[in-house]
């Protein structure tokens, strides 16, 4: 469909020069079929056309927008496929079996054929084993040292630090030891079973 009017591309130059026209707008029309040749100079310019002078390349085009994606966070990590469960197995039998005549390694640089933290991880977000069910089957117990939750004496928290990083048992075991030689006194096991906390 063609535009009802016709353009004055004189009185457009003209406002292109008088700066009275959008830069925009100048682009826009500079890239018509119908735009005259010193016109398209001085749209493009904003200079007169002069002989001899070419006609400035159009400006590049707008890339196109990208859709906005969060920045990565440091606190949240990036969501990946499950990992490799390595010789741990497909199953839960098959993890439970291993873990209880393995001993976990934080990495495979040592031993390429060893369970790792890697290795739980992905275990435990297929959904094989809950890390409940992981924790006490994994040894030596120095590797789970962060999960030991509270409602632990100030004795046992004495006794534990000198015995967790050469314990070659489980977490579970290690706290069961320490438990069993540093006793809670009985006004503090029945405070602590009357709020359903946590026995080390």
């Amino acid at each position: 469909m063609k535009e009802p009017y016709r353009l004055d591309w004189a009185l457009i130059a003209a406002a292109r020069l008088g700066r009275r026209l959008p830069r925009t707008a100048a682009d826009v029309l500079a890239r018509r079929p119908d735009c005259p040749p010193e016109v398209a100079v001085v749209l493009r310019s904003g200079q007169p056309a002069r002989p001899g002078r070419g006609l400035p390349p159009p400006a590049p085009e707008p890339a196109a927008r990208q859709s906005w994606r969060p920045p990565p966070s440091t606190w949240v990590p990036e969501w990946r496929p499950p990992g490799d469960t390595g010789p741990l197995g497909e199953s839960a039998e098959s993890a439970r079996r291993a873990l209880r005549t393995m001993t976990v390694a934080f990495d495979a640089r040592e031993d390429p054929g060893a369970v790792t933290l890697a290795h739980l991880d992905a275990v435990i977000e297929r959904g094989q084993l809950s890390a409940f069910e992981v924790a006490p089957l994994v040894r030596p117990a120095g590797l789970l040292a962060s999960w030991v939750g509270g409602g632990v004496s100030a004795e046992r928290w004495a006794a534990f630090p000198p015995l967790l990083r050469h314990y070659p048992g489980s977490l579970h075991e290690l706290l069961a030891e320490v438990s069993a030689a540093h006793p809670d006194p009985p006004d503090a096991r029945n405070t602590r079973e009357a709020r359903g906390g946590l026995t080390a």
